[in-house]
């Protein structure tokens, strides 16, 4: 069957001006005319229209593609020759699909970003100059170590005011989402943390002696230093970051032991970090 060039346009969805023009660049090797000189495309014409059109789509030069399609009028004799030539654009397609998935990603978490923006109403790309500098800060780090007293059980307010305004504004930096799929919103709770690779670890004194931690009918009930501060291990662990096994000086207040406290967290970073 023949098609005459707006039929090839319907049938490709390629337009005639398109079609046109790669004539023009002798792209098409069997294109025959009638006796009234009309172009007709043959089934086989139209493979060769598919062909073009996807090396097109490839980013191939017409004048290699050109190239090809002489190589082609030689036969087998000519089947390396284009080979390699196809084995180079395909490398060049397969670097050009690590830039455009990395940019569907770099797309995706903003997106994501504006959905969030719009459901809470806050401004994500425009933290405040202090959490901008700390979160650059942050995301130039490779550990980062809080050094904090003790204050009623915890962390000091101003620690976790820290953590509230400046790993807010993170969002697309430390974490890109909390993990859930649309499709099954249970399902990874906690991974969406951009933060890989980097480490944290807490400091921390208290005048409460390391037995009301650690005793089961102590204090603390048994459930450790790392029980009490259990909320910023999975706060920083929502962001991707490692968490390091917490260091803690006791009885600062009523029996303090500056060297041997100075001691232990020399031999604690070196074991940890």
């Amino acid at each position: 069957m023949a098609y005459t060039i707006i039929e090839v346009e319907k049938k490709t969805g390629i337009p005639s001006r398109t079609l046109r023009f790669w004539l023009s660049k002798e792209l098409f090797p069997y294109i025959e005319r009638d006796k009234n000189g009309i172009r007709y495309f043959s089934e086989n014409d139209v493979k060769w229209v598919i062909w073009v059109n996807c090396l097109r789509n490839c980013n191939m030069s017409i004048k290699d593609i050109k190239h090809y399609v002489s190589l082609a009028k030689g036969g087998i004799q000519t089947a390396k020759e284009r080979k390699e030539l196809l084995e180079r654009q395909f490398a060049n397609l397969n670097e050009q699909l690590e830039i455009l998935n990395e940019a569907h990603k770099k797309i995706k978490t903003k997106i994501a970003l504006y959905d969030e923006m719009l459901e809470t109403g806050i401004d994500f790309l425009n933290p405040n100059d202090k959490s901008k500098e700390e979160l650059a800060k942050i995301a130039e780090s490779d550990l980062i170590i809080y050094q904090m007293p003790a204050w009623w059980m915890g962390e000091p307010f101003i620690v976790k005011k820290y953590i509230d305004e400046v790993y807010l504004a993170g969002f697309g930096v430390l974490f890109a989402n909390d993990g859930r799929s649309r499709a099954d919103e249970s399902l990874k709770y906690g991974s969406g943390g951009l933060a890989q690779g980097k480490k944290v670890m807490l400091s921390v004194t208290w005048n409460a002696p390391k037995e009301a931690f650690v005793e089961s009918d102590g204090f603390f009930e048994g459930v450790g230093v790392e029980g009490v501060y259990l909320h910023l291990r999975k706060a920083h662990e929502f962001c991707g970051m490692q968490w390091l096994p917490i260091f803690m000086c006791n009885d600062v207040v009523k029996n303090p032991q500056i060297e041997q406290y100075i001691s232990d967290y020399k031999a604690h970073l070196q074991k940890y970090v």
